[in-house]
């Protein structure tokens, strides 16, 4: 009975992510991590947690009661995490150890030791283990030598293993008393030491010198028909390394390797051993008593310094506070759960989002769980939480620029194929109107075609200047020279204006500017659009009219074949900026302008788009991600995209992801223009 019901449950864990959702057509790797005594709550917590990085990793708890009555069966995997190897070992029994034994020896399945997992798997004599791995732990004696971050060195093999360490050095590894691993006698060549450790742990239980430099951290073995993975340390619980449980989970399943989000491949987040010596294992008590008993700036001074030197059991700390009533706390709690990946954490935030009644605070702490959210299986897939990319369309200096002709009718005709071609597959627009645009001949009337499309009309001020060249009551005037006009011509709708856009993306060069525009457009109904995905597209759309009125067909077809592809460049651009950012791809805002080009090359701008999977959403909806409510940090003269603006303030120029693509100097020649 017990069987029939464990398999019944398996089956359903495993049923509630359709196999259709997988970004492959393999099936999906079914993994169980040992819950049974021995299995040491929080290690078997990490081990779930740091699995959810891979979206074809489906795993669940499995107990030594559950592989007696033959859970083993719907399997791929088993993974043994930390706490004491012998007592696993002890409650397997041996029924429960010949049959893993067997799953990995005979049926070609595969097993991953975690710390006290690796004692397990390991041939160790005198030990109960499971004689898995032609590796033995030494030292027993001294088993509780000490904990902390420690430095380990890649092996050539390790390297291949793991291609993300290339470059970074020696890594870092959170350690707790793990086994000290040397060969079984020469040691087969089956068995691969991926990595050995570089520090030097002897901290407790007298524990001799000289015993860890130099031995295994990381090992994989050949182990009959199935494969096998030791880990000395617990890299499910480093922050930038969970990503390595799951890579070796897919080589002990016989699956090829596959890359993850940047959000969790970090191997360069921590750069020297902290080794919780007496000293910091006292610090690392009075923080607790500072987490109980201090005042709020002290809980939030414990809670940095938790998670700076890695504290076990800093993040069950941590986590509660996101409940506390001081919002700064709040905050504090939920960006450092960030930080240190604890996915474990997202029933909390989530129900601190619920329950939080500040605007502002909720949108800080909405950001954290999209940023952890972005960790887990669905961000394995490309686009934001839940694998969807989606972007909102706007065009900027309405009715129309660059046109490359005078005449009205062919004007008039460029609209209607730009405007028909969002109408037509029902992509929302949002569209920006220049004044002293709809006062030229025929203006009035582009602009009712466009809303007769149904795009959504914004202010982009009467003259286009830029507000880094007037006053700011001058700035003020302008955008209400052309509040005046469009309210008009939008009432005959029903409609009113909602959103302003700067002209050239300048929104100020101080801090009292930029306070001072957007509470002014909020006192006249408006809010700011910003732009994600920032492109210098109005500079092939210049070349390509400045070509058509020399007539130079030729040159105007070479400007339109080069514009989809660097299009597509900056696309790529801006997704993995706000990955690197944000651990997710924001819901983005492209900016492009209404101009000859994009009339005459908008089926397959958008065919590119949809090529790319997004889905087309309104400016409201895209600006529902959390991430809006992140502070502008750029005070600098250019107009930039708002990504570029929060890694500025949120990590300096150091955040900006290098490698924009830049217009092509001869686009630029054929402009005319000398910068983008």
């Amino acid at each position: 009975m017990r069987r029939t019901v464990f398999l019944t449950l398996l089956a359903f864990l495993l049923a509630i992510h359709p196999f259709d959702a997988l970004p492959s057509k393999e099936l999906p790797i079914r993994v169980g991590v040992f819950s049974g005594n021995g299995a040491s709550a929080s290690s078997l917590q990490n081990a779930l947690e740091a699995l959810r990085v891979d979206p074809e990793i489906r795993a669940v708890k499995i107990s030594a009661a559950d592989i007696a009555a033959g859970g083993l069966e719907g399997l791929d995997v088993m993974v043994f995490p930390g706490g004491g190897g012998g007592r696993q070992r002890t409650d397997l029994g041996d029924k429960g150890a010949e049959l893993v034994r067997s799953f990995v020896l005979e049926k070609g399945k595969g097993a991953v030791g975690l710390c006290a997992g690796a004692y397990l798997l390991s041939d160790t004599p005198g030990y109960a283990c499971l004689h898995l791995c032609p590796l033995k732990a030494i030292d027993r004696e001294h088993d509780e030598r000490g904990h902390g971050l420690i430095s380990f060195k890649p092996t050539a093999e390790g390297l291949e293993f793991f291609p993300e360490l290339r470059g970074w050095g020696d890594g870092h590894t959170y350690y707790y008393e793990g086994p000290i691993l040397v060969p079984v006698g020469d040691g087969p060549a089956s068995c691969t030491v991926l990595a050995t450790m570089e520090s030097d742990v002897h901290l407790e239980n007298d524990a001799p010198a000289g015993m860890t430099p130099g031995r295994p951290v990381f090992a994989r073995a050949e182990a009959g028909r199935g494969r096998v993975f030791l880990s000395a340390g617990h890299p499910e619980a480093t922050p930038g390394l969970r990503w390595m449980v799951a890579r070796a989970v897919r080589w002990v399943a016989h699956r090829e390797a596959v890359p993850y989000t940047a959000a969790v491949v970090r191997p360069g987040l921590h750069g020297q051993d902290i080794l919780f010596d007496k000293a910091l294992r006292d610090e690392e008590a009075s923080l607790f008593q500072a987490l109980m008993y201090g005042e709020s700036q002290a809980k939030i001074a414990a809670i940095r310094r938790l998670a700076a030197m890695g504290s076990w059991d800093g993040p069950l700390w941590i986590r509660g506070f996101v409940r506390s009533s001081d919002a700064p706390t709040r905050v504090c709690a939920a960006r450092t759960l960030v930080e240190l990946e604890w996915t474990a954490g997202i029933p909390d935030i989530e129900a601190a989002v619920r329950t939080e009644s500040d605007s502002g605070i909720r949108a800080d702490l909405a950001l954290c769980l999209a940023r952890l959210k972005a960790m887990t299986p669905a961000a394995g897939e490309r686009g934001g939480p839940g694998g969807r990319r989606e972007v909102a369309v706007t065009v900027d200096d309405l009715p129309l620029v660059n046109a490359g002709t005078d005449d009205p009718a062919a004007r008039t005709a460029m609209v209607r194929q730009l405007a028909g071609a969002f109408q037509a597959d029902h992509i929302p627009v949002t569209a920006f109107v220049v004044g002293r645009n709809t006062r030229s001949p025929g203006g009035e009337d582009l602009l009712k075609v466009w809303m007769d499309a149904g795009v959504e009309l914004g202010n982009h001020t009467g003259t286009h200047t830029s507000l880094h060249q007037m006053s700011l009551e001058a700035y003020e005037a302008d955008i209400l020279a052309e509040d005046g006009p469009l309210r008009a011509l939008m009432a005959s709708k029903g409609q009113v204006p909602k959103y302003f856009r700067h002209p050239m993306l300048q929104a100020g060069r101080d801090q009292a500017t930029k306070r001072a525009v957007p509470a002014f457009l909020a006192d006249h109904g408006y809010a700011v659009a910003p732009v994600t995905m920032d492109n210098s597209e109005w500079i092939f759309a210049k070349a390509y009219a400045e070509t058509l009125n020399r007539g130079d067909k030729a040159a105007a077809a070479k400007v339109r074949a080069a514009y989809i592809p660097y299009m597509e460049s900056q696309f790529d651009y801006w997704e993995r900026q706000s990955q690197q950012l944000l651990g997710y791809e924001v819901k983005q805002i492209l900016l492009f302008h209404a101009n000859a080009l994009n009339a005459d090359a908008i089926g397959d701008l958008v065919a590119m788009i949809k090529r790319r999977g997004y889905a087309f959403i309104t400016l409201d909806e895209a600006l529902k991600d959390p991430a809006y409510a992140l502070p502008d940090g750029y005070l600098g003269g250019g107009g930039i995209s708002w990504l570029h603006r929060w890694a500025m303030a949120l990590g300096g120029k150091a955040a900006v992801l290098p490698g924009e693509t830049a217009c092509p100097e001869w686009v630029m020649k054929a402009a005319g223009v000398d910068s983008e």
